[in-house]
């Protein structure tokens, strides 16, 4: 049996509600142009008070497994480890945060990129559902039950691409589709690279990995070889979960923040700094993604 093109790993923690519409923006009913033999997904389970169950991944499909570490690191980086040493895809999909919502075109565009580009490093942009940045929106009334009223309210997953409608760019200075990237929630290369650069660094042990992502996607984009692309008009969501520092206040995310930076000058000997990268663009802006 020939190894599927891609694995996607997937990394839940106390994610029982967001859990389920990730899986399924996975599933081959989902994503366009894919077939369940051209790809897996791997459920990594890190450790949560409330998991989910092996009857309930298996249920997106033949194609999705399920892994339940007991006791593990808090940081997510050794479940990510894990789920990379389980799969077998030419290309791996990391989905750090298991709370976000995926579009229909992801899976597809990146075979594309892969099939023509020796080395593609492909990135999709992060979007908050609901009316603005979720660490402002959630101390003003932005819950978990408004959420599932949005989704509800655009018809998702019927109708993937509204998403748009009810969501906004990450970050403090909403970087547009053309902005400067230095951090994603779906991260897709080449095994090899992943092979090279040693996986996710496990010296990132905070609860959320601190800056575990942003390091990753740093030490990818420099790999030799390696062209970074974004994918215009597809994204991923994030669901209202209690996150390290999307689902707290701004001053508490600010203050992780610092340690984050604090352990990164520490693990790797010099401060962050936002890592200067040739972007390339692939893809198409879906009529409803000017909406956001």
């Amino acid at each position: 049996m020939n190894p599927p093109f891609i694995s996607m790993v997937v990394i839940l923690y106390n994610m029982r509600r967001e859990a389920g519409r990730t899986l399924q923006s996975l599933s081959a009913a989902y994503q366009e142009d894919f077939s369940p033999e051209d790809y897996d997904v791997h459920v990594v389970e890190n450790g949560s008070a409330e998991p989910v169950d092996e009857a309930f991944v298996r249920g997106f499909g033949p194609n999705f497994h399920y892994h339940r570490l007991v006791n593990p690191p808090s940081s997510p980086a050794h479940a990510l480890n894990y789920g990379i040493a389980k799969s077998k895809g030419r290309l791996v999909g990391l989905v750090i945060d298991g709370a976000h919502i995926l579009t229909p075109r992801v899976l597809a565009y990146s075979r594309k990129l892969a099939s023509a580009v020796a080395c593609p490093v492909v990135t999709v942009r992060r979007f908050f559902l609901g009316p603005g940045q979720q660490p402002q929106t959630t101390q003003c009334g932005y819950t978990q039950e408004v959420e599932d009223e949005l989704l509800e309210r655009i018809g998702w997953p019927k109708e993937p691409y509204r998403l748009f409608e009810i969501a906004t760019f990450m970050g403090k200075r909403r970087p547009g589709w053309f902005g400067r990237f230095w951090e994603t929630n779906c991260l897709i290369v080449p095994r090899a690279v992943l092979d090279v650069i040693g996986g996710c660094d496990e010296r990132f042990d905070r609860p959320g990995g601190g800056f575990l992502n942003l390091d990753l996607y740093e030490r990818c984009t420099e790999y030799p070889g390696a062209q970074v692309f974004v994918l215009l008009g597809e994204g991923s969501f994030h669901q209202v979960h209690g996150g390290t520092t999307t689902n707290v206040s701004p001053d508490e995310a600010e203050a992780r923040i610092e340690t984050y930076r604090q352990d990164y000058a520490r693990i790797r000997g010099r401060p962050y700094e936002v890592p200067l990268v040739q972007m390339k663009f692939f893809g198409s802006l879906h009529p409803r993604s000017f909406l956001v």
